[in-house]
């Protein structure tokens, strides 16, 4: 009989919440023997209405799709997203409220009944079951971006050193990544990545306009390489994360200034006024502060320095043993 506890991974279709719940994983996976399973969720349209309306039921989940919630079922699961809120609530209550929850961002709904939320201090939530951490969660790992760059290695080194990635987002629900924006950005790079006379390395999201795109697709010379996002095609995000010798982030995206924080390498946010919500700017401030980050400008010299590296999931690993404890 297996007696390692069993800890349920759920699943969707939205990477950032997939990669800090695996962050969490690959981080308890070093720190115990686990049994740890990843059960792909798929969502229908009532998953789009209020959390309160479906509270126990898998009203918002194709169950035909998804993976198995009914069997076997684990002694810990790590959800993220208010969407997967509710099916982890469904397997405590069918488990009898054996299963313990832990719940990345929050849930919507019914906070307490979750054993561990876990929110950015940003969020000014505070309680005896919120866990606390800098920004997001993730799955950053030296030696996995490392051999990252293997499929994109044409591409980096027929490009000058230093290499600057350059990871941009897009609109947010609360915000524009405006035709401005992307011309600012590019004036501001054009500019500074003369000062070290090396080469961009750009990645866009799938939340990056096309207008947008195309400003920035035609606006560099032969010293950079770009990638537009496509659904279902491989993408050199992590590639030129790991080949970086800095990295320039737009504001928009917590998960993305988190994961650049992680790397340990010198981090930019590039953060035009109106391009990021309040929550993302306390954030900001939180990185720049602690030295792990600086702001884009027109004088950025990409200079180097060191600094401990973001890892909160490191921290949440360490919370979910003790629940498990």
């Amino acid at each position: 009989m297996d007696s390692k506890p069993t800890i349920w991974l759920l699943l969707d279709d939205k990477p950032g919440n997939c990669n800090q719940v695996l962050g969490v994983a690959e981080q308890l996976s070093k720190l115990g023997k686990y049994n740890i399973v990843k059960k792909q969720l798929y969502h229908n349209k009532r998953a789009n209405l209020p959390n309160f309306l479906w509270l126990g039921f898998l009203f918002g989940v194709d169950v035909n799709k998804s993976d198995d919630l009914n069997h076997d079922l684990p002694d810990l699961v790590i959800s993220a997203g208010r969407r997967n809120a509710l099916p982890a609530l469904y397997i405590k209550n069918k488990s009898g409220g054996h299963t313990k929850l832990v719940h990345i961002m929050h849930p919507g709904a019914n906070r307490h009944n979750f054993d561990m939320v876990v929110m950015p201090k940003h969020d000014c939530k505070k309680g005896n079951k919120i866990l606390n951490v800098t920004g997001s969660p993730n799955n950053i790992d030296a030696a996995e971006l490392k051999a990252q760059i293997a499929e994109w290695d044409v591409q980096i080194k027929a490009l000058p050193k230093p290499h600057i990635a350059v990871l941009i987002g897009g609109n947010t629900k609360n915000t524009k990544f405006t035709e401005q924006m992307a011309h600012r950005l590019v004036k501001h790079l054009n500019k500074c990545v003369g000062f070290v006379t090396g080469s961009l390395l750009i990645t866009t999201s799938r939340r990056t306009p096309k207008k947008v795109c195309e400003i920035i697709k035609n606006s560099f010379n032969k010293d950079a390489y770009f990638y537009q996002w496509e659904a279902g095609k491989s993408n050199p995000y992590y590639a030129f994360m790991g080949a970086a010798d800095s990295i320039v982030v737009t504001g928009d995206s917590m998960g993305m200034v988190s994961e650049a924080c992680s790397t340990g390498k010198p981090v930019y946010i590039y953060n035009p006024r109106g391009l990021a919500p309040q929550k993302h700017r306390k954030l900001h401030k939180t990185v720049v502060d602690a030295n792990m980050a600086r702001y884009l400008d027109k004088d950025t010299n990409f200079e180097s320095w060191s600094y401990t590296p973001l890892n909160d999931a490191k921290i949440v690993a360490d919370m979910v043993k003790d629940l498990l404890n």
